[in-house]
């Protein structure tokens, strides 16, 4: 085990180890609409099902990793629990979970239909990205792009397993700098993209994956401020970037920045996290206790579903935020208690407008990574 486990601290770790050799879990279902308040009681559910690998299971799947992994419908129900642990970062795709641990170079995937977790691939040990927020997985195609290195880009052939050629997104860092940065990479119709945090801004980047080089730059200045990147997503036709306070939409095609919105202005804590979803960008706000869209129709910012309450003074880790086709899926941590891991998920689907009755799981298990494995 490392030393940090999926954004854990050492003690936090330490804590929770206890808790691998889990044997059955009992799931807190939140009684009422997940937008409600969350001190509201809650009711626990009969002891989750095990299933063993090789079991048949559905493509379509909202997943919660930790010392055990537990699967869920899109309506988070159906819980199970699976006799196959994840590791690393982990990115949801078409009815597989991929994962990819820097530190060795492993790479995996989880087949939903299966209930399997099998190597695909090893690059050379990296390092590994300490931002939870920022996804370190893009499939383009049948090659996984992984954020090798702060600053680099390595693929990965899925059906060969042939690791490529690096791909440099901003200059070599020197060892003074190294630490300041982070990478996040995102994949859509137009490309690969990565956004790179560096001394002088954020560093954008479209990598073009027939050549492997990066076809297209664009930049944040932060030369004034210390820059930071919450997160980066991508549709067909918008580029986000999430910086500080700030949400910037940039034209895929050409990296240009075409708008700009304040988000901490309008909630009362920093918001981290994005992605896409319904063709608007959702992020967590208010220090995670608020999932909030952005509409690219009219340009505001909306709460859409408050999942904590009261607002905590800062945001919790483990925390994530995910989509898949037209949902969002939110994990939180619940308490302040440091020794306290149980999170809170809870779903938005933005075709219907309507919430997800959210679930509590124990902080037993260490849950620590979500991900959604849609077809």
């Amino acid at each position: 085990m490392t030393r940090r486990f999926w954004g854990l601290t050492r003690r936090q770790t330490v804590g929770v180890v206890a808790g691998a050799a889990v044997v059955g879990i009992a799931i807190g279902f939140i009684l009422g609409p997940s937008g409600g308040d969350s001190d509201r009681a809650t009711r626990a559910a009969p002891t989750v099902e095990r299933v063993k690998p090789g079991s048949a299971g559905s493509a379509d799947a909202v997943w919660v990793f930790g010392f055990e992994t537990l699967r869920f419908d899109a309506r988070l129900e159906g819980a199970q629990q699976l006799g196959v642990r994840g590791f690393g970062s982990v990115q949801g795709d078409a009815g597989r979970v991929f994962m990819y641990d820097p530190a060795t170079g492993r790479v995996g995937s989880l087949d939903a239909r299966r209930n399997t977790l099998s190597v695909v691939g090893h690059l050379p040990p990296g390092t590994a990205e300490p931002d939870a927020f920022l996804p370190s997985i893009a499939r383009y195609g049948a090659t996984l792009w992984l954020v090798s290195d702060p600053g680099m880009l390595t693929p990965l052939d899925l059906g060969t397993s042939q690791v490529g050629q690096p791909v440099a997104l901003v200059s070599p860092p020197t060892a003074a700098t190294l630490d300041h940065r982070a990478t996040g990479v995102v994949a859509g119709p137009g490309g690969v993209f990565a956004a790179t945090r560096a001394p002088g801004g954020i560093e954008v980047a479209r990598i073009d994956p027939a050549t492997g080089t990066v076809a297209v730059a664009g930049v944040i200045d932060g030369s004034e401020t210390a820059p930071s990147l919450g997160g980066i997503a991508v549709d067909a036709a918008r580029l986000w970037v999430l910086s500080g306070s700030v949400l910037y939409t940039f034209d895929p095609a050409t990296l240009e920045i075409v708008r700009t919105d304040e988000v901490e202005e309008r909630s009362s804590g920093s918001a981290r996290g994005l992605v896409a979803a319904g063709g608007d960008a959702w992020m967590l706000t208010d220090n995670g206790a608020t999932l909030t869209r952005l509409r690219t129709t009219t340009g505001g910012l909306d709460p859409v579903l408050r999942i904590l309450r009261p607002v905590p003074d800062e945001l919790r880790m483990p925390a994530s935020l995910v989509a898949a086709d037209d949902r969002v899926f939110a994990m939180v941590r619940r308490r302040e208690d440091p020794e306290d891991l149980t999170v809170r998920v809870v779903g938005f689907d933005t075709a219907r407008e309507v919430p997800t009755r959210g679930i509590d799981v124990p902080g037993e298990i260490a849950p620590g990574a979500l991900a959604a494995s849609w077809r």
